[in-house]
């Protein structure tokens, strides 16, 4: 096991485990809303249908797979693939080409920019998906949606694979025998 953290290096002991908690944050809840306005001096309680006709709550949680299920698919294999290079790379004799630290950039940046697109644009991302309609609410009021912890989150933890990418040990040269 020993060997393990040796062959893998800090840096990637670092992007290894940012694609695994990564992976972990994809199943908490990335975005918070909820309904509240008035029209004059009356406050208004706003009813969201979804496409079955329920009644839906005036508040609550959304994980990414509700939100965004594509982005989120892609996200899930970014990581696992970040993850496995990790993986191999400590568990195996096996000697990965430069590409490695260049996957793991490209990946980590791809759900960094993913993931920093849903905390800019989130009513985009959701409301279309969510099957349900506002009804009357849009004149009377906004729809609040906001970024959760788990959001924030997942940003950093794209960063650290971009990071433990980019730092990660070089290659060694095969030796001749």
């Amino acid at each position: 096991m020993n060997n393990f953290f040796e062959r893998l290096g800090l840096w990637g002991l670092i992007a290894g485990i940012s694609g695994l908690l990564l992976i972990v944050a994809l199943f908490a809840p990335w975005y918070s809303w909820s309904l509240s306005g008035s029209n004059g001096n009356v406050t208004v309680t706003a009813t969201v249908t979804s496409s079955n006709g329920t009644a839906l709550p005036s508040q609550g949680l959304v994980t990414p797979w509700q939100a965004m299920p594509v982005v989120t698919g892609v996200v899930l294999i970014a990581s696992l693939a970040a993850l496995g290079i990790s993986l191999i790379k400590g568990a195996t004799q096996l000697t990965l080409p430069a590409w490695e630290r260049i996957a793991g950039i490209f990946l980590g940046g791809l759900c960094a920019v993913l993931i920093l697109i849903g905390i800019i644009s989130p009513a985009s991302l959701f409301w279309p998906r969510a099957g349900g309609t506002l009804g009357m609410w849009e004149s009377l009021g906004p729809v609040f949606i906001t970024a959760t912890f788990w959001q924030w989150l997942s940003l950093v933890l794209s960063i650290g694979i971009i990071v433990g990418s980019v730092f990660q040990k070089k290659p060694e040269p095969a030796a001749d025998k």
